[in-house]
């Protein structure tokens, strides 16, 4: 009989479940939150969402100066004494929020350089005021994070979430254009900022702003390997800054609309690398072999629910293109199906990343983001000039393949032998069983719910969208099957985390 893969044990089911937390919140807002979009791209257009697309990300693109990697050394020194936690809060609001103004600043001289419309400008700089108060958010959250209190965190996230989605659906339903929409998205981090610092005075200690620029200056020294890591992974905004200046606007609003499944679904791999780095940073001073099992653990994990989603992706895209785009859902079909490779890619080279940050590897990890910068960068230029939205596809999911590439040497040497640990083929096999199982009931459930093949038209929503869930619902039975038979996980795994995971809530 083969050996199972990494299982939780009775330690680790505290992390699961505020894995658990973490990531099936965003989850479960994106299930109000796709429609709530679909309805916002469909009222804007193309070309009206596209501006706003592009204000947004102008500002992400800038927002790693919002915290010049300081979060994971504070999320790592708080983990492992957690006394520090008052003077170094006081330190990052402090610190982070001066960085949050000059990343602001940052990208409304950005959009303003590059010629953009009034439109954009107004929306960016709308953006720009958002981030620093997603800046505050986050240095609270990050709090939560390396105290283990995940709940609380997801809770804060929630609340802000069903803010901004109602704002937003209010500023659409008034036609107020894209500047409108700006301003309901900055009510989502206003009240994350707000409601997240209110807990922590709450519940630990009175919220401070210590202004130090000496240790500041101490501050970015020590985190200056996480701050080359998030300079070195710039290219990662790549497509969104040379799509719609090499292709266009309305061009840019389809790829960003097709890109929307697979970056909101990115939240799982981040919510399992957010409950298991404070974890990850514990045990390697344990010694390797407990380390080892930590990141075999999260890696596990992270594919065996990446991997099965690409193939839900491939059934309910067509589905989700129709929705979003009627009279060009060929392409946005394609953008999805390509780009939804990228989610198990992405969850590998993120927990990876993770671990070896809280191994102390930071310096080797900033070598090796800047030699896959190297790599993908002229990548993608070359890629989206010669092939439009199809290449900014490929090289959008072929950027993360180069990242593990180059960090594979790395986290083997300081993790051997997690990939001794790691069930892949089995997670691989159980996915075959999935994808296997749907294109069989295909026919037959398409049939049954609207007597022909399925697609999303006019009239045939209801039954082909109850087609998709029946299709979907089967899959996943398969697949669950599928991992307790190749004991890729096992029940009582299932019901310790269970267990678990009611005793972190109450």
């Amino acid at each position: 009989m083969s050996r199972p893969g990494p299982r939780p044990g009775a330690g680790a089911t505290r992390y699961l479940a505020g894995a658990a937390c973490i990531s099936i919140q965003p989850l479960l807002l994106n299930a109000l939150g796709i429609p709530v979009l679909a309805y916002i791209i469909r009222s804007l257009g193309p070309s009206a969402y596209g501006q706003f697309a592009v204000a947004s990300s102008l500002t992400a693109t800038f927002s790693f100066l919002t915290n010049l990697g300081l979060r994971g050394t504070f999320v790592r020194s708080v983990a492992c004494e957690p006394e520090s936690a008052p003077r170094a809060m006081a330190e990052q609001l402090g610190l982070r929020g001066l960085l949050g103004g000059m990343a602001a600043v940052a990208a409304l001289l950005t959009a303003a350089c590059l010629g953009y419309s009034p439109v954009i400008l107004r929306c960016t700089a709308i953006a720009a005021v958002g981030l620093i108060f997603t800046t505050l958010a986050t240095t609270a959250g990050d709090l939560f994070q390396a105290l283990h209190r995940l709940p609380v965190l997801a809770t804060v996230n929630m609340v802000a979430g069903l803010m901004l989605t109602t704002a937003s659906v209010v500023a659409v339903w008034m036609k107020t254009g894209p500047v409108g929409l700006s301003v309901a998205y900055l009510l989502g981090p206003v009240t994350a900022a707000v409601l997240s610092l209110a807990l922590v005075q709450h519940r630990y200690f009175p919220v401070r702003l210590r202004w130090a620029p000496r240790r500041f200056r101490d501050l970015i020294a020590g985190s200056r390997y996480f701050m080359a890591q998030n300079i070195f992974v710039l290219d990662a905004n790549a497509e969104m800054l040379l799509v719609p200046k090499l292709v266009g606007v309305s061009q840019f609003g389809l790829f960003s609309a097709g890109t929307m499944l697979v970056g909101r679904l990115m939240t799982i791999p981040d919510g399992l690398g957010t409950a298991f780095y404070p974890a990850m940073a514990q045990s390697y001073p344990r010694g390797r072999e407990v380390a080892s099992r930590e990141a075999a653990r999260c890696l596990s994990l992270t594919l065996l629910v990446c991997a099965p989603l690409v193939v839900l992706a491939y059934s309910c895209a067509g589905a989700i293109a129709s929705i979003l785009f009627p009279a060009q859902a060929d392409v946005c079909r394609q953008i999805i199906c390509l780009t939804m490779w990228a989610l198990p890619l992405a969850g590998i080279d993120h927990i990876m990343s993770q671990a070896l940050n809280a191994a102390g590897r930071d310096a080797a990890q900033a070598r090796l983001s800047a030699l896959a910068g190297a790599c993908s960068l002229p990548l993608t230029v070359a890629f989206v000039a010669r092939l439009g939205l199809i290449g900014a596809c490929w090289s959008y999911v072929l950027r993360f393949a180069i990242r593990i590439a180059f960090r594979v040497p790395c986290f083997l040497q300081a993790f051997y032998p997690v990939l001794s640990r790691l069930p892949l083929a089995r997670i691989l096999a159980c996915n075959g069983v999935m994808a296997a199982l749907m294109w069989a009931a295909h026919p037959a459930i398409s049939a049954l719910m609207s007597g022909a093949p399925l697609a999303v038209g006019s009239g045939r929503w209801l039954p082909a969208l109850t087609a998709l869930l029946v299709e979907g619902s089967l899959g996943m039975l398969g697949y669950g099957g599928a991992l307790i038979a190749l004991r890729v996980f096992v029940v009582a795994d299932v019901a310790r985390l269970l267990r678990s995971s009611r005793r972190l809530a109450s």
